[in-house]
């Protein structure tokens, strides 16, 4: 065997020596990408981790409440196809309301409390009550069933009308620019459901928590424009202020946002389902986005006053509702959901969201 000599073992080990040190540096080399991947990964999750946590200025259980949906609205003026009829509705900004009535409020109810917050997106309301003149462009668009007819189907292709009037519809007051009254809720619904057809908008009742945060538009009082009430004759139509009769809309003065007659001059349905004690249902630590009345019912809310309400129950809190009574005098039978109510205060306005809603669902049973 051939012995190496020195220079040639030098350099195999030279030889070796380079290999190992290109094996430990790529070694190194692996480790480092490694624990920086590992590095990365604890620091993005770290990230998500206080993204997610309040920040020490944000109000307490900001966490669980939805901030409302920033896109500015404008108000606008909707034409009524197939007629010369036009109607303003008003932007309403989103934000947070403080819904209902402390029990220092004088005139309060029961089921005007526990106050909470709700936090509403932006959407649009109608700046007056629906007019005679508006539903008799429906009510001629949409023909009636005979008088005693049973209930209707929903057509797909069409909307059914009320049925004829038994009386005077306009209650004595006339029609033309005075606001809608005597109306069922069925009936309100389904005039939301044929604007939204002809107008291709989406058109429905206000819910409670939009027609109160309409009403206050800011105001923390008991009205619109604070707690005077002296200065309620300036903004409503109401007991002792009214001659017993309603009043071409429009003609007080509007609240901070331009809206009239929210505290009087026809009261006004919801879409909600009333119940005397929903409130107490709303978590203190979360403001519901958007909310909605109780998921069934056997009456609907009511809102605003009216021509005869007392000043005390025309606070922007204020509550009412439907009574099963008001169909004992239908000669019907079955009872109609088209009946005109005895009520010559009722009436309603129109809201449309600022996300596009499926048309309106009315209610399937008989009745209001």
């Amino acid at each position: 065997m051939q012995r190496l000599s020195p220079v040639e073992k030098r350099e195999i080990n030279n030889v070796t020596a380079a290999r190992d040190n290109r094996s430990t540096a790529r070694r190194e080399r692996k480790r480092r990408m490694l624990w920086s991947a590992v590095v990365l990964g604890i620091t993005l999750s770290l990230a998500i981790s206080c993204s997610n946590i309040p920040s020490a200025t944000s109000s307490e259980g900001a966490a669980n409440n939805p901030a409302p949906d920033p896109q500015p609205l404008e108000s606008y003026v909707e034409k009524i196809p197939g007629t010369d009829l036009t109607f303003e509705m008003i932007a309403a900004p989103g934000g947070t309301l403080l819904m209902g009535s402390p029990p220092s409020e004088p005139g309060r109810k029961e089921d005007e409390g526990p106050q909470h917050k709700v936090t509403l997106s932006p959407f649009w309301i109608g700046k007056v009550e629906v007019t005679w003149d508006a539903y008799d462009a429906f009510r001629e668009a949409c023909p009636g069933l005979p008088k005693g007819t049973p209930e209707e189907e929903d057509d797909v292709d069409g909307i059914t009308g009320p049925t004829p009037a038994y009386g005077d519809p306009y209650r004595g007051f006339g029609g033309g620019d005075r606001p809608v009254v005597g109306i069922s809720w069925h009936a309100a619904m389904t005039y939301c459901v044929w604007l939204s057809k002809v107008t291709g908008k989406s058109y429905r009742l206000p819910t409670e928590a939009e027609w109160e945060y309409a009403c206050r538009a800011g105001s923390e009082g008991a009205f619109c424009f604070g707690d005077d009430v002296p200065k309620l004759e300036e903004f409503a139509w109401y007991a002792g202020k009214s001659n017993h009769e309603t009043h071409p809309v429009g003609q007080k003065k509007p609240n901070a946002w331009g809206i009239h007659d929210m505290h009087g001059n026809a009261a006004e349905w919801c879409l909600d389902w009333y119940q005397a004690d929903s409130y107490g249902a709303f978590p203190v630590d979360k403001w519901p986005l958007d909310p909605r009345g109780p998921e069934k019912g056997t009456n609907h809310a009511i809102r605003g006053g009216h021509f005869e309400t007392p000043a005390s129950k025309l606070r922007s809190a204020s509550r009412d509702h439907s009574y099963d009574w008001w169909l004992n005098a239908d000669p019907q039978e079955p009872k109609s959901k088209w009946w005109h109510v005895p009520t010559n205060f009722l009436g309603f306005r129109v809201v449309r969201p600022l996300r596009e809603e499926k048309p309106p669902v009315r209610d399937s049973r008989r009745g209001l």
